[in-house]
């Protein structure tokens, strides 16, 4: 999760244009909005749309957006729990395929295997 953290914040960053910080700038638990990183609803915003662009994670109820989005921490967990779809590509000399694993919205994961 530390690798997810570390882009998260760099993704922050580049997204809301905050020059001259870094990713060890911004504190895991620290809070987004308000005293913590200072940003304001206009960013919150953008970082729906960050979610959404690059992790195919879409928040549709204001309220839950809040709890998300209140530190880097929490949109990394959110991430991890909601993520619906990951793929391994598996390519050697004799085989190649695709397997595909889609989680519900209950939890319960479905994986394909896709021979080339």
């Amino acid at each position: 999760m530390e690798d997810l953290k570390i882009a998260l914040k760099q993704h922050i960053i580049e997204s809301l244009n905050l020059q001259g910080m870094k990713p060890e700038d911004i504190d895991d638990n620290a809070p987004l909005f308000g005293d913590g990183l200072g940003l304001d609803s206009i960013d919150s915003l953008e970082l729906m749309v960050l979610l959404e662009r690059n992790y195919g994670i879409k928040i549709e109820d204001a309220r839950e957006g809040r709890k998300i989005l209140s530190s880097v921490q929490t949109m990394a967990e959110y991430i991890q729990q909601n993520k619906n779809i990951s793929l391994l590509a598996v390519k050697s000399k004799n085989v190649s395929c695709c397997i595909c694993s889609v989680k519900s919205k209950q939890g319960a994961r479905t994986w394909l295997l896709i021979n080339d």
